[in-house]
């Protein structure tokens, strides 16, 4: 088979046409190459090879498998403090709706190019903060400041219930669009100050 092996490597430059005999042909393949028959030969033509090829394949595959075993699903958890605020079922109805929207939205701009995505993402949350604040900021805002906390209350349950069920952690959206109205009503019930920083400026910071 090796002699075949280096005939056939040569075969484009020398010509040479090979033939393989069917006695000589493979039926067996070593269990690293991860050969997949079909449901009636599954495994029946592999074999479990111990060259340093089996077992290098070995070790790798017990360490892919342990670190597996030590990697937890991410653990989504809601603050009390927005979790309780209540709001009428309306609002609740509202921004569902519009985060259902959101999420439509933002999978047609994902695959963009980076600079054109970026843009396109911040006008999006910019449409939404306007509509939870009724202005383009949350200092702006006309709108009384219990109905702003709670809807951006609602905004945060509707989004991390959505992370916790689908196991997905992406909570960017409520912060974005109601960070500043959250921060601000965590700072009223527990004190302290909020301060504005760009998110660009708090991932260097935090990194």
């Amino acid at each position: 088979m090796v002699d075949i092996y280096y005939l056939a490597l040569d075969a484009s430059k020398s010509g040479d046409q090979l033939e393989v005999d069917r006695a000589d042909r493979v039926t067996l393949f070593p269990h690293f190459m991860e050969r997949k028959g079909n449901n009636e030969r599954k495994g029946k033509d592999s074999y479990h090879s111990i060259s340093i090829w089996g077992i290098l394949y070995d070790a790798a595959d017990k360490a892919i498998k342990q670190h597996s075993e030590k990697v937890q699903a991410i653990q989504i958890s809601m603050l009390p403090c927005f979790a309780e605020m209540k709001a009428t079922p309306a609002c609740t109805d509202l921004w569902r709706a519009r985060y259902e929207e959101y999420l439509t939205k933002s999978r047609q701009i994902i695959n963009l190019e980076k600079e054109e995505k970026s843009v396109k993402f911040l006008i999006l949350y910019q449409n939404y903060k306007n509509l939870l604040y009724g202005a383009e900021e949350f200092e702006e805002s006309p709108k009384d400041r219990g109905e702003v906390f709670a809807e951006a209350c609602v905004i945060y349950r509707i989004v991390y219930e959505r992370a916790a069920s689908t196991g997905i952690g992406k909570c960017g959206f409520a912060w974005t669009v109601a960070g500043a109205a959250l921060c601000e009503l965590y700072a009223h019930r527990y004190g302290g100050i909020t301060v504005r920083c760009p998110l660009p400026v708090l991932r260097k910071l935090y990194r």
